[in-house]
């Protein structure tokens, strides 16, 4: 009866340990994200190449993540917003240039080099990040991995 209990009580510790974050962030990581971000509390990391390390995150009621180098280098941060955030100008100015794609999501990026606007798009079958700087100006344009199935077409 006693060895029944003991690994009964080893299961339950080994399913406890499965549970917890097993991902060891850097020290100097967890540091500069608390030095930028100090009021936050709960925090979710992820590795997201095998270098950057991704901070998800609650601050002031926004959903916002943060990239830090595994030295404890900042990234970049983002935050999903509404598209009525956005400056006008430069909502007007993706919409002429990429008038066949449907916007569905816009982030706004902080980085070194200063803001930039992030867009997820929807063309005909096909998915799309558009990256703009604060200006307006085009920085990147590419297809991402997922595709759009119209419902229409499943037929």
């Amino acid at each position: 009866m006693r060895s029944t209990l003991s690994f009964t009580g080893v299961l339950m510790l080994l399913a406890a340990a499965c549970n917890q974050n097993t991902l060891n962030v850097p020290v100097a990581v967890e540091k500069a994200f608390h030095e930028q971000f100090p009021d936050v509390k709960n925090v979710k990391w992820e590795l997201e190449e095998e270098d950057v390390w991704e901070a998800e995150f609650t601050d002031a009621d926004n959903e916002k993540s943060a990239e830090f180098s595994s030295d404890g280098v900042w990234i970049e941060s983002e935050m999903t917003i509404g598209f009525d955030e956005l400056p006008t100008d430069l909502l007007s100015t993706l919409q002429k240039t990429h008038e066949d794609l449907s916007i569905m999501e816009a982030e706004k990026i902080w980085r070194k080099g200063g803001v930039y606007y992030e867009f997820e798009a929807m063309g005909a079958k096909k998915s799309y990040e558009i990256l703009l700087d604060s200006n307006g100006r085009e920085i990147e344009f590419k297809q991402v991995d997922s595709t759009y199935v119209n419902e229409d077409d499943e037929d």
